[in-house]
């Protein structure tokens, strides 16, 4: 079985793995909460948002927090042991990790199994659960990458660049990234634009964050609600209204 590399990939950007006194995570698993500090005991931080934990998930070290992102809070409450068992085995980080970068295609795939062949049982168990029980995690939200015929945005979001909706306020383009942020755990916000009206935009911080909005950089700018922000953007958005205006 083939590991989807869409649900996954959100794992790789926002897990909040098992929290642990083993050596730090590699950049790309993402933040553990407590992981840079001293990790701290374990315990189902935040409030809602989040499902509920399996029961032992607090105590086998898994932490479910209202900061992560949807997917990293459901396979924290959810998939536990999996997860846990995957974050402490280097050759499950380092394929899961080299998988990232392979797009899907079978012969890259392949090469990552070739380089760790110990960790494929243990990444096999952690996306059969996450697929089974985190549908999130396989979920476009505001500012994530869209595609109508394959990618689709979850319920009340429109696929223009990216997933996006109305707003009036940027508080109002809250994503299923961690913090509110998008695929990228990056803020996005509410802009003015000629064709659309005041739309959600997705957030970035280099140009290289756009690369998956084609004919966009990132563009600095200010906000429907007055915020500097940084947009992928193909033009120059309209801004915010001049003070004072009637």
């Amino acid at each position: 079985m083939r590991r989807d590399a869409i649900s996954f990939a959100w794992l790789i950007f926002a897990a909040c793995a098992a929290c642990t006194a083993m050596t730090p995570h590699p950049p790309d698993l993402g933040n553990c909460s407590g992981i840079d500090a001293s990790c701290p005991a374990p315990t189902i931080a935040g409030g809602g948002g989040g499902p509920a934990a399996d029961g032992g998930a607090a105590a086998r070290g898994c932490v479910v927090s209202a900061l992560d992102s949807r997917c990293a809070q459901c396979a924290n409450a959810s998939c536990c042991d999996p997860l846990a068992a995957c974050d402490t085995d280097v050759a499950c980080q380092n394929l899961s990790n080299c998988e990232q970068n392979c797009g899907g295609l079978s012969a890259c795939v392949a090469a990552c199994e070739g380089q760790s062949p110990t960790g494929i049982a243990l990444l096999e168990a952690l996306t059969t659960c996450v697929d089974s029980k985190c549908v999130v995690c396989t979920e476009s939200g505001v500012g994530d990458p869209c595609n109508p015929l394959a990618s689709a945005c979850i319920a009340g979001l429109t696929c223009a660049l990216g997933c996006t909706k109305p707003c009036a306020r940027s508080s109002d383009c809250a994503g299923l990234g961690a913090g509110g942020g998008n695929a990228l755990n990056l803020p996005n916000a509410c802009v003015a634009s000629a064709s659309s009206g005041e739309v959600c935009a997705p957030g970035c911080s280099v140009n290289a964050d756009c690369a998956s909005f084609p004919g966009t950089f990132c563009f600095a700018t200010t906000s429907i609600d007055r915020l500097a922000i940084r947009i992928c953007s193909p033009t120059i958005p309209a801004g915010p209204p001049d003070a004072g205006a009637d």
